[in-house]
């Protein structure tokens, strides 16, 4: 019986460490500590991101320089985790009132712009004995 106990012990132990982590709680923005330098910064996705800055010659003040946005083929960002979401069935989501409403907007929004010919529309039942 030590066995099977020590077994379903290491299984579940098991398939806990192999669950899917939660998304992450808070946005991940990388530039947010970039101009503390280097060694403080919190770019761990794209090192090649820095902030150049010149002293306006003029004014004295700090200017950051143009700073490119492409990056290569197939180069996910912390901005991509942090747009994870947890995907739930629309019954589920009517249940909660702010989704509701949000949903709700929508459908009226598409209302207006003629989405659909209501007047078209039949039971399914119907449809298929007409295609018959």
């Amino acid at each position: 019986m030590e066995d099977y106990e020590q077994y379903d012990r290491v299984v579940n132990d098991t398939r806990q460490s192999l669950l899917q982590k939660p998304p992450p709680a808070m946005p991940c923005i990388a530039l947010a500590m970039s101009g503390l330098g280097e060694e403080r910064s919190s770019q761990v996705f794209d090192n090649s991101i820095q902030k150049k800055s010149h002293v306006n010659s003029s004014s004295g003040e700090a200017r950051v320089t143009h700073q490119e946005n492409e990056k290569p083929a197939g180069f996910v960002s912390e901005h991509y985790f942090a747009l994870i979401q947890k995907s739930i069935p629309i019954q589920e989501a009517k249940r909660i009132p702010a989704v509701k409403e949000a949903i709700d907007s929508a459908c009226k929004k598409l209302d207006k712009r003629g989405f659909v010919d209501w007047s078209r529309v039949q039971e399914k039942l119907d449809v298929m004995a007409y295609a018959v």
